[in-house]
């Protein structure tokens, strides 16, 4: 606690080269189990040294959430009993020409 409140850039350093290491250990694990039990656990700690680097090294291992935008156009439909159907697009395109 006292590094992380003294050194903080340190501390995380040391937490990423703690997590890779993690991270490499289980991947020879993976490539070396001898049985399905281990392999299991083998994956399961590379899963958690995935995500620990994900939140601590966000730069490199993190995911690229400016790429991942995603725009939604809300469409209302609006139905009145005993009105004749209409095509939705139509009243869309006259209303967004209208503005």
């Amino acid at each position: 606690m006292w590094f992380l409140e003294t050194c903080e850039d340190d501390w995380k350093k040391v937490q990423v080269a703690r997590a890779i290491t993690r991270k490499e250990g289980a991947e020879d694990a993976l490539d070396t189990a001898p049985d399905p039990l281990s392999l299991a656990r083998a994956r399961e700690r590379l899963k958690a040294a995935q995500w620990d680097l994900e939140r601590i090294c966000r730069r490199i291992y993190g995911e690229d959430r400016a790429q991942l935008q995603v725009q939604v156009q809300p469409i209302l439909v609006i139905s009145v009993a005993g009105a004749p159907q209409t095509d939705c697009h139509a009243i869309i395109e006259n209303v967004e020409s209208s503005t």
